[in-house]
């Protein structure tokens, strides 16, 4: 019987610890992550969120597309201090802090500074030939094929904007169609 409440209280014991140890690194990830956000260095706009490591690191620290949810809603907080970079990107910033997301990245998603604003353009899965792009914390929608302003309105410098949206995003799907024809011509 002696035995049997030792093996009971060891077994309870390795439980305890077990559950402990695997709660710590979960713990340590939490705080690295939010260290990392609450210690932001300006320069280089980093967090220790999956996201941010899988996907927005390789983007240079001036971009916007580098800053997921929680760099977002940091920099909201502290807009006054924003990086010189993206000064311009002020008030996209903000707009995805109130949706509580980081600023979008998949391509062909890219940013632009026409005079004093930022601007981004992304092209939405599956929504070709609409591009959105964000002008402050508006988004307006324009369409690539047609060189027209949808529902969403006209923005300032209209023509400039979608002029260069225009060429961008063709130039990108040329190029993605290119590498398709390469990876196709290497495979055979």
């Amino acid at each position: 019987m002696g035995y049997l409440i030792l093996l009971a209280c060891t077994v309870l014991l390795c439980s305890a610890f077990y559950f402990l140890m695997r709660k710590l690194p979960r713990r340590r990830l939490a705080r690295d992550a939010a260290a990392a956000v609450s210690e932001m260095q300006r320069v280089s706009l980093i967090c220790a969120c999956e996201e941010w490591r899988k996907e927005r690191a390789r983007f240079r620290p001036g971009d916007p597309r580098r800053l997921c949810v929680h760099l977002c809603s940091r920099l909201a907080e502290d807009i006054l201090h924003l990086p010189e970079a993206l000064r311009p990107f002020s008030p996209l910033v903000n707009l995805m802090a109130e949706e509580q997301r980081g600023v979008p990245y998949a391509p062909p998603t890219f940013p632009f500074v026409l005079g004093d604003s930022g601007y981004l353009a992304t092209l939405e899965k599956d929504a070709y030939p609409t591009v959105t792009v964000y002008i402050g914390r508006s988004k307006y929608f324009f369409n690539v094929v047609e060189g027209s302003w949808g529902e969403g309105g006209t923005p300032p410098f209209a023509a400039d904007i979608g002029s260069l949206v225009q060429t961008e995003i063709r130039r990108r799907l040329a190029r993605a169609r290119e590498s398709g024809r390469a990876s196709e011509a290497s495979a055979t």
